[in-house]
């Protein structure tokens, strides 16, 4: 029993790392595009 139970908290902080990992590159996505769009109107 206890090694399903350590299996599924496992499967839990992998989740959890797969989830902030993915916040964090659509926050590095939209960082970039929104200095795109900043430098753009600079230039205009």
């Amino acid at each position: 029993m206890r090694a399903v139970v350590d299996c599924a908290a496992i499967q839990k902080k992998i989740k959890e790392m797969l989830k902030l990992a993915f916040l964090t590159g659509l926050l590095r996505q939209n960082l970039h595009f929104l200095l795109a769009m900043t430098e753009n109107q600079a230039m205009q």
